[in-house]
């Protein structure tokens, strides 16, 4: 039974938004699937909150519709969004809940590697499998049907172990500097470095 016990050492951060800024401070940031794509509201888009506290702060998302939508608001006139990987080093590069869309997890997380400066961190986060709300509301509603609540365009959840375990997979010269859950427990994430 040993061999499936997996013991992690984690943090525990009620709401991501202080954690994250604090991380960016005075760094070079690219945010990654900043789009927020199909919930984009103005007051809750991450990119927008960050653009008030990090004066670095370059967007990428492969929704060229929603780039596009953004780019004509005032709030983001002045912050660089692309819909293609810019060829610039970055201090910090963050990853929020894009990870679980993704196809090709090795082939996603590896690209960024080499836009990090040789100090830089990689920030990764993902609904937290094992989530007491995530698991309360899922059902079965018949012998052979299950009503599950989950975002139609996520293809995995990843838990404690199984994230750092991915990522360490994907990119095997990474060091990860730390594990936890965030909002509530309801997500998990990971800060790695890459070492050279």
């Amino acid at each position: 039974m040993a061999f499936f016990e997996q013991k992690v050492v984690y943090n525990n951060i009620q709401k991501r938004g202080n954690m994250l800024i604090n991380l960016c401070k005075n760094k070079k940031v690219l945010h990654v699937g900043c789009a927020d794509w199909p919930i984009f509201n103005i007051n809750n888009n991450l990119h927008y909150v960050l653009s008030k506290h990090i004066e670095q702060l370059d967007g990428y998302d492969i929704n060229i519709e929603e780039i596009s939508k953004m780019k004509k608001l005032k709030e983001f006139e002045n912050l660089p969004i692309y819909s293609i990987l810019p060829e610039t080093k970055y201090d910090v590069i963050l990853i929020p809940e894009v990870i679980e869309h993704v196809n090709n997890v090795e082939q996603f997380i590896s690209q960024f590697s080499n836009l990090l400066n040789d100090d830089g961190i990689i920030y990764v986060s993902g609904p937290n499998a094992f989530c007491k709300i995530h698991m309360e509301r899922n059902k079965k509603i018949k012998n052979n049907e299950f009503l599950e609540i989950v975002h139609p365009d996520h293809n995995c959840w990843y838990s404690l172990y199984t994230l750092p375990n991915t990522i360490k997979k994907c990119v095997p010269n990474s060091e990860i500097k730390e594990i936890g859950l965030i909002e509530f427990e309801t997500m998990v994430y990971v800060i790695y470095k890459i070492q050279k």
